[in-house]
Parts: C-alpha cells; sequence; structure tokens
C-alpha cells in the first residue's frame, strides 16, 4: 500500500516561472514576488492588507511584539498575558512567549478542539491583553461570541488562522471579526509553500507595525539602521513566495477537492458518534478542510493506542491531538498542573488527525474508511 501522506505538496507550473523569474534576476531574498504575494494573499482574505513572514510561528510572535502599540490595556514584558486554548499547535504559545508576553490557557470544548468561548471571561484579569482564537483542524472557534467579551473587557482580539484561514462564520470570513488574522504555508496547509505564512488585517496601523518588527523594528520608511522598536528577523523570501503565488492560483479548486474528501470522512464517521468525536461543520460555519480528526470518548472503551496501530498498519500518516500545552518539556515554566484543562489533557492523549489533501483518491477514502470501521465495530 501507498502511504497515505497527511500533505502533499506539487510545485505547479505558475509556481515554477515564478521561481525562474528569480533565477532570471538573482534575486532570492525578499523582493517582489513577496509583495506580489501580500497583494494576492489580501485580496484572497477579503483584507486590505497582507504582510508576509517566515513562518505562522513567527507571524504570532510579530503579533505579540505589536501588542504593546495598539492595546487599550498597559502591556508589560513578561507579565501582561495572551488567552489562548490549551491544547492547539504549540507554536500559539511559543508565538506568545517569542513576543515577550505570557499565555494564559484555557480550556477546550472536547467537540470542537477549540477553546471554550464559556470559560473565557472567567479566565480575565487585571494583566490579560488579548485573546488568540485558534481555528483547529479547519473549524473556527466562536468569534462572534469571544469578539463580544473581548470589546467588554478592552482586549485585543487575533485568530491564529493556520488550519483554518479562509473559513466563515454565518458567511463572514472568521477573521473579520478579530482585528486580522494569520495563515500558515507549511505543506500540509491550504496554501502549500513548503513554509511561510501573511497575517491579513484591515488596520492600517498594525500593517505598518507588522512591517516594521518583520524586520527588527526598522523605521518603515528607512533601509538604514534606524530600529524605533523591538523585533526580529521574520522576513520570508522570494522563492517561498513564488511557490504561496502558485498555490493561490488553485486555492479554490484545491478547497473544493480537499472539501469532497473530507465531507466523504464526516459522513463516514455519523455512524460511530455514541464512541468518539469527529471533525463536523455546523449549518452557520464554512469550515475550511484542513484535516479529519477523531478523539475517543471517555466511556467508549475504545483505546486510541489500538486506532493508532490500525492506522501504521495500513499505512495511513496520522498525527496526535497535539497534546495539552503544559504538558510538553519546553513549557514547563508557563504550567500550573493539569486541573483545570480536563478536556485538553483527554484529546490530547485521546484523539489523532489524518490528512484530507487534494492529492488523495478514492482507494484512500476507503481505506480509512475500513480503519474506522475495523476499530469501531
Amino acid at each position: 500500500m501507498n502511504r497515505i501522506e497527511f500533505g502533499e505538496l506539487r510545485i505547479n507550473n505558475s509556481a515554477k516561472k515564478h521561481i525562474q523569474d528569480c533565477l532570471d534576476t538573482n534575486w532570492a531574498s525578499m523582493g517582489p514576488k513577496t509583495k506580489l504575494l501580500e497583494e494576492k494573499f489580501a485580496e484572497l482574505m477579503g483584507t486590505k492588507y497582507a504582510v508576509a513572514t517566515s513562518s505562522g510561528t513567527s507571524s504570532i510572535a510579530a503579533m505579540t511584539m505589536a501588542l504593546p502599540e495598539i492595546c487599550k490595556r498597559p502591556v508589560i514584558r513578561n507579565k501582561s498575558k495572551v488567552i489562548c486554548p490549551a491544547l492547539a499547535f504549540i507554536a500559539n504559545t511559543t508565538g506568545i512567549v517569542s513576543g515577550g508576553l505570557v499565555p494564559k490557557w484555557v480550556d477546550i470544548k472536547p467537540e470542537t478542539l477549540n477553546i471554550n468561548e464559556e470559560l473565557i471571561e472567567g479566565a480575565i484579569d487585571d494583566d490579560v491583553v488579548a485573546i488568540y482564537a485558534v481555528g483547529t483542524m479547519g473549524r473556527p472557534s466562536e468569534m462572534d461570541i469571544i469578539r463580544t467579551i473581548a470589546k467588554k473587557y478592552d482586549l485585543i482580539l487575533f485568530e491564529d488562522g493556520c488550519e483554518n484561514y479562509g473559513s466563515k462564520i454565518n458567511g463572514q470570513f472568521s477573521h473579520k471579526y478579530a482585528i486580522g488574522g494569520c495563515s500558515s504555508f507549511f505543506q500540509a496547509h491550504l496554501v502549500q509553500a513548503g513554509e511561510g505564512s501573511c497575517i491579513y488585517t484591515d488596520d492600517e496601523n498594525l500593517r505598518d507595525l507588522l512591517v516594521s518588527i518583520r524586520s527588527h523594528g526598522r523605521h518603515p520608511n528607512s533601509a538604514y539602521f534606524d530600529h524605533i522598536r523591538f523585533g526580529s528577523n521574520f522576513k520570508t523570501t522570494d522563492l517561498c513566495a513564488s511557490l504561496a503565488l502558485g498555490a493561490i492560483e488553485e486555492f479554490h479548486q484545491n478547497i473544493s477537492e480537499r472539501k469532497a474528501i473530507w465531507a466523504e470522512l464526516v459522513k463516514f464517521s455519523e455512524q460511530y458518534t455514541d464512541l468518539a468525536w469527529f471533525s463536523s461543520e455546523p449549518d452557520y460555519m464554512d469550515v475550511m478542510p484542513h484535516g479529519f480528526s477523531i478523539t475517543i470518548k471517555p466511556d467508549s472503551k475504545k483505546s486510541c493506542r489500538e486506532l493508532e496501530k490500525l492506522m501504521d498498519s495500513n499505512n495511513i500518516h496520522w498525527k496526535r491531538n497535539f497534546g495539552f500545552c503544559g504538558s510538553h518539556t519546553s513549557l514547563k515554566d508557563f504550567s500550573l498542573g493539569q486541573d483545570g484543562y480536563n478536556n485538553a489533557v483527554w484529546c490530547g492523549n485521546n484523539g489523532l488527525h489524518i490528512g484530507t489533501h487534494r492529492y488523495m483518491n478514492e482507494e484512500n477514502i476507503q481505506r480509512i474508511h475500513k480503519v474506522m470501521k475495523e476499530f469501531f465495530e
């Protein structure tokens, strides 16, 4: 059996042409292709601006570094906090730490793997300055509800959309409920360029801050050594931008094909919802098909380890559901133990997700169905 990969990068002719332009002009660093990427990505996301960075992680770090100049509440380095989900890819937390602030985890809902919006208000104290909501597996958080909370307490709301950029709530892009959002162009994500990211926003001031921060805090109108704020090197390259430009041209076709595969898995899983939580799409949302998650319910008497073995024996690439953020050794300084994070701990230990990329075929889908049927029945 061929291995069913979580994601797959195939470089199309448009991307090859952009890369050839870089080779012909001997321009590989950030330049005209990056500028074009920013224009095209802003258009794709329906925003006025986009700022390209080297990765989704650096986008979150850059956004965190911008908070002192945009927050209504005072921001104090190594003291002020950003609310974020207790289960997510670690970059959401490490981006906050790299940006100089402190993560404050809130437990998740097991049926969505997203932050439990009902617990956010209780987590807000005088040190909280922002909320970073994550759209796990392509499903956005309840951004309309979270926006109301953020406004009530004068907090900045930002969407970590690395897995869900393009998702909608009640017909509106989910990032429109926030000051903006960020993407990831990792090869398993929705625009595939190997690496890279864009932060997208309608806020001109934020755009200007991010342009400065990604280049060591330089004055935005100067190429010289006039560093007016704290920043870092978060720049991308025109080579990565070239790959992303090719993928953007096929974005809607890619999403349509991925969504068809994702929908087949969602439909097949409906017969087992008494035993596990699966990816799903409520009527008021348009979920982006990043991946398909399977999380065993506590009373099902099923073992996720057995599911992992079945996936392995059928040559299906799976990944665990990230894990509770406080379980990572690298984040032990920020962990207050597992109390209060029961869902994050359970879902991290008892769930996995698989890919739904456009190059999967019918045999791949049937093989996944076979594994689910064997495991649950």
